[in-house]
């Protein structure tokens, strides 16, 4: 069976993965003239300009779960970010998992950090570190050793 993944390396993997959604939601909010609208001097200018904003500060939430359930069920095994920190999720059994199970741990964990990140918290008591999406799928994250990587090319 594969070795748990550290948290640190968890985290920084995250990290990675969301940064450019959050520089592209931010680089569209601050180009010049699209908050004009929302001063303008009738309401129904301001509703419309709120609505479409709304919309394109929820769609990246989509984006990364079907971006992450893509590379997780793919040959890759694990999204870009935990490629470069090393590690992957899997099933109980140490193997890759389907497109559902993928899908429904990334659901799973956008949640969690809608709530503030308290279900991560999790991971600190399992011997697994495992966090509350993990759990909910019967998945882990291991440490994605070098004759694993190959053997899935």
């Amino acid at each position: 069976m594969p070795e748990k993944a550290p948290l640190a390396r968890r985290f920084l993997a995250l990290f990675i993965d969301i940064v450019p959604i959050v520089l592209l939601v931010l680089a569209v909010g601050l180009v010049p003239g699209s908050t004009q609208s929302l001063f303008a001097s009738d309401a129904s200018s301001r509703t419309a300009s709120l609505e479409v904003r709304r919309a394109f500060f929820d769609w990246p939430f989509l984006a990364y779960v079907i971006y992450a359930m893509m590379l997780e069920v793919s040959p890759l095994g694990a999204t870009f970010g935990k490629l470069v920190v090393g590690i992957r999720p899997v099933d109980a059994n140490g193997q890759t998992f389907t497109g559902g199970r993928a899908f429904m741990r990334n659901l799973a964990k956008w949640a969690s950090i809608l709530l503030l990140g308290t279900p991560y918290l999790w991971a600190l008591f399992d011997k697994r570190n495992r966090t509350a999406h993990d759990l909910m799928v019967g998945a882990y994250v291991a440490v994605n050793t070098r004759s694993e990587a190959e053997a899935r090319r």
